[in-house]
């Protein structure tokens, strides 16, 4: 009977270590080549962890395509962010909601034989309405809705028509306006939708001058009589299709704020990328060149922490567009010796002032459209060459002893283990050294604790040797065997819930990352028990 109680023994902790194996398998997809076998002579071994992580996976972030491979193989990062229709044309364009001119013409009638009728042929007068747009001399454009309105009052006995006219508007006939009214109208309003504006006054800006000439009659009467006609015209919701003209200088504030992640959320530290590369791409189709002073340009945090990629005060241009509807295409590039990185810049942004004709009135004739736009690209580039300060970079592994537990019975099976040995396999394929360690944590908090850790001190690997242009041409390795003790092991079970690979990463000069560099971690279980004082309760 005790023979068989021994044989039970033997085949339930095969069992679970075997389920360990199997379950590990699976989830890393393990090769330990190096572990025992299973035999029933007091030794078993079980392949824990085996997992290898490639330069461009640790670096990675959600959005793949912000790492880029160049031709040599070395990684890049490369970002954008675009500041698009940051100018309107309309939103120069735009004028006052109701345009007014008044003008009262007072004129005498002499005297005349009472009865008979005094003719008025044509007296005339003339008035102003200022198109009010305050960044435009306006030469000519295009008006693409509203109306004028025409309101008269007067004294005069009979008026047969009131002829108004202008040389700074032209209809959809290239002729110059004229309007007449007649009878007794007062009132009257015109749509002017798709006229042409001239506004030629050299001596006032954006005048359009009405000339209203009078056609009637005046009772005849002994005594002098005092006339008069007063008129108001109204522009009323004029919007502009295109004007040219002369402009002074616009300004607009541009700030474009976006998150951003260089390294994966298990991943912290701090680098000096080296020799990144800035490029702003602007996209005009003003008729004007373009001026764009920089403000901030560059990495920065929830809080104060700023890192730029472009000088304060860099000053961007771009050329005028060639003609409406056209854009014009400048890029222009900026670089650094390098830009500082952690994992606490979050966010790039983008800020400063877009000068639209930034030489006012000596630039000459530009024009606007209502569609005119202005669009800033960015892009960065940096490839991986770096000063590396400290990064840590981190993964779990999982519970890699919960399979020794019975039914959530951490004692279950501990008077049966003699003696429990980790194999920690570690390759270093990176040019920087590096050191490993492995932690058992409870992850049933806000941030995981840290209830113990595998190795006493961490394992430093050394810097893997490279070629002259630090590509890896030998990795290093480094082997130990740590033995569990009892306490430790149950400690363990009790209080941890998960396992965590930390990898601490230092550099003493410049290093180049490719994306064939890798970290590699093999662990094993080797479990040594012991039958002999062992009683089961059957």
């Amino acid at each position: 009977m005790k023979t068989d109680i021994k044989l039970l023994i033997v085949n339930v902790i095969a069992l679970i270590l075997l389920c360990v194996g199997l379950y590990s398998c699976q989830k890393y997809d393990f090769d330990f080549s190096n572990i025992n076998s299973a035999e029933l002579d007091g030794d078993w071994g079980v392949p824990l962890v085996n997992t290898t992580y490639y330069a461009d996976q640790v670096l990675n972030i959600l959005d793949a395509d912000n790492f880029t491979q160049r031709p040599d193989g070395m990684l890049q990062y490369t970002y954008d962010i675009s500041a698009e229709e940051i100018v309107k044309g309309s939103e120069l364009m735009e004028l006052s909601d109701q345009l007014q001119a008044f003008k009262n013409y007072a004129f005498v009638v002499p005297p005349a034989a009472v009865g008979s009728s005094v003719p008025i042929n044509g007296k005339s007068f003339k008035q102003t309405l200022i198109v009010d747009n305050r960044n435009f001399q306006i030469q000519n454009g295009e008006i693409k809705s509203g109306s004028f309105q025409f309101e008269i009052d007067h004294n005069i006995f009979h008026v047969d028509s009131v002829i108004i006219s202008t040389h700074n508007l032209l209809d959809i006939n290239q002729h110059f306006f004229r309007y007449v009214m007649r009878g007794s109208y007062d009132y009257q309003s015109i749509d002017v939708t798709n006229y042409k504006l001239i506004p030629n006054n050299d001596s006032v800006n954006n005048a359009l001058v009405f000339t209203t000439k009078i056609y009637g009659r005046v009772q005849g009467s002994t005594q002098q009589q005092n006339c008069f006609m007063s008129l108001k015209i109204t522009a009323q919701h004029l919007q502009l299709k295109y004007v040219y003209g002369k402009m002074s200088p616009y300004y607009v504030h541009v700030s474009e704020l976006l998150p951003v992640r260089v390294f994966s959320d298990n991943f912290t530290g701090s680098v000096d990328l080296l020799n990144p590369v800035y490029h702003i791409n602007v996209d005009n189709s003003f008729g004007s060149r373009l001026g764009f002073v920089v403000d901030t340009a560059g990495f920065c945090s929830d809080g104060n922490s700023y890192s730029a990629v472009m000088n304060q005060g860099s000053y961007v241009t771009c050329q005028a567009a060639p003609n409406r509807g056209v854009f014009a295409h400048d890029q222009q590039q900026y670089s650094q010796s390098s830009v500082y990185y952690n994992e606490n810049l979050n966010k790039f942004k983008l800020s400063g002032d877009v000068i639209v004709n930034p030489h006012g009135y000596s630039a000459g004739t530009i024009f606007v459209d209502e569609n005119s736009t202005i669009n800033i690209h960015t892009d960065l580039e940096i490839p991986f060459h770096a000063n590396v300060d400290y990064l840590e970079f981190c993964d779990t592994t999982g519970n890699i002893l919960e399979e020794l537990r019975n039914n959530g019975d951490v004692n279950s099976y501990s008077d049966a283990i003699k003696k429990l040995t980790l194999k920690c396999g570690f390759t270093n394929g990176l040019p920087v050294m590096v050191d490993a360690q492995l932690f058992f944590v409870d992850t049933n908090h806000t941030q995981y604790v840290i209830v113990d850790s595998l190795l006493s001190t961490p394992r430093l690997l050394g810097a893997a040797l490279t070629d002259a242009n630090g590509k890896v041409t030998s990795p290093t390795t480094s082997i130990a065997n740590i033995e569990i003790t009892n306490d430790k092991f149950d400690k363990v079970l009790q209080q941890s819930n998960n396992t965590v690979l930390r990898f601490r990463i230092y550099a003493t000069k410049p290093v180049k990352i490719y994306t064939s560099q890798y970290l590699k971690a093999k662990i094993g279980m080797r479990v040594e028990y012991d039958t002999e004082n062992i009683t089961v309760d059957l």
